[in-house]
């Protein structure tokens, strides 16, 4: 079965959790094709083949290893769709420090924009948060007072979750 058909068929948890089964388990066969989907033109293909991101990442994160270039351009597009930004920053967020060294600067760049951005969804500035906060934490302490400085001006203005996220992080970053 094609992976684009099978996003398109169906709407759902269930079909996010197939579709991640299959690339893990026949990398060789699904892997191009969902890369081309979660690529693809297509917003409704893309935003469902990116919920598919993260489950394939926490089942075997070495098979997006080499298509982090591609993955990471795709987050770059304008007017990406909110779900596949959240979908990106909470991969990013669960790899951590596993994510590829090559592109490590492009996904700090990111998420840096993506918390800088008043317009950008709180589940996504959140999960960028705290993405860059690990990385600051354990490779580049130098991070740490743009991150601060970033999160204490937006405090103010932040939702209850971005507020809650935003304290964490704070206590786990700042100089004691």
């Amino acid at each position: 079965m094609q992976i684009e058909a099978m996003l398109l068929a169906k709407h759902a948890k269930s079909t996010a959790v197939e579709v991640a089964d299959l690339v893990v388990n026949h990398p060789d066969a699904f892997m191009p094709q969902y890369i081309a989907a979660f690529c693809s033109s297509n917003k409704i293909i893309s935003q469902r083949a990116a919920w598919s991101l993260r489950l394939i990442a926490q089942q075997n994160a070495n098979l997006l290893a080499p298509y982090w270039g591609e993955l990471l351009q795709k987050a770059t597009q304008p007017n990406l769709h909110d779900a596949t930004k959240r979908n990106i920053a909470c991969t990013l967020k669960d790899l951590g420090l596993a994510a590829p060294a090559k592109h490590l600067g492009q996904a700090i760049d990111l998420c840096f924009t993506w918390l800088q951005n008043p317009a950008e969804a709180i589940a996504t500035k959140c999960y960028a948060m705290r993405f860059l906060a690990q990385i600051a934490q354990k490779k580049y302490p130098d991070l740490k007072p743009e991150l601060i400085a970033i999160v204490q001006q937006n405090l103010p203005y932040g939702s209850a979750a971005y507020k809650a996220s935003s304290q964490q992080i704070l206590k786990k970053i700042m100089p004691k």
